[in-house]
């Protein structure tokens, strides 16, 4: 929710320019989640089928290394996240 907050601080600062310009510039962030869904369906079809099935069936020690990294503090959980959406 923190993020989220500090994402309408910075859409605050846009309430006094004229409705078209806050229409086009919503519309352009309305748009962002689509390309980006876009990309990870064209990245998906590149990512080998033995990573997906990685993933989806992790061990049980792996399961507890996360419940433990998302039981502990939000400055830890980002740490952890960060790196899941690395693409280099």
């Amino acid at each position: 929710m923190i993020i989220y907050a500090l994402c309408c601080f910075i859409l605050h600062l846009f309430k006094n320019f004229p409705p078209r310009f806050q229409f086009t510039i919503g519309l352009l962030i309305y748009c962002i989640p689509s390309l980006i869904g876009i990309n990870n369906y064209h990245e998906f079809n590149k990512t080998d089928e033995n990573t997906i099935q990685e993933q989806s069936k992790p061990n049980n020690d792996r399961i507890k290394e996360e419940l433990l990294i998302y039981r502990s503090s939000y400055k830890k959980q980002l740490n952890h996240r960060i790196p899941l959406y690395d693409t280099s």
